[in-house]
């Protein structure tokens, strides 16, 4: 979800040199919803994975609060709008980093 995100400010340059990222070939609208279909994913194994490893609350604490980062994220961007991209990749990727590690650790460890 991240990388099409961040792909889709590349989207003329990868044009003009022939490359097939995502956005190029099936524009950034496209782009935008699979990195949303990702996310979904992303989170549902998240969750799974929780449960599977026997988690408590402060884990699903973090993915409660990374889905919202996640939300936050995508309202960062939309196809005719790429100017805060960066922001949405790497600051929200660095805080759910944090908040998902910040989480499992806890939940192991409380």
């Amino acid at each position: 979800g991240f990388d099409l995100i961040y792909a889709c400010q590349d989207r003329e340059y990868d044009i003009a040199d022939g490359l097939y990222a995502w956005p190029a070939r099936f524009g950034n609208a496209s782009a935008l919803k699979l990195a949303k279909l990702n996310h979904i994913v992303f989170l549902i194994f998240l969750v799974l994975a929780g449960i599977a490893a026997g988690l408590g609350w402060p884990f699903y604490l973090a993915a409660v609060i990374t889905a919202g980062m996640l939300v936050y994220e995508h309202s960062l961007v939309s196809p005719d709008d790429l100017s805060r991209v960066n922001v949405a990749f790497f600051n929200m990727n660095s805080y759910i980093a944090i908040t998902l590690l910040a989480g499992t650790l806890l939940a192991l460890f409380s």
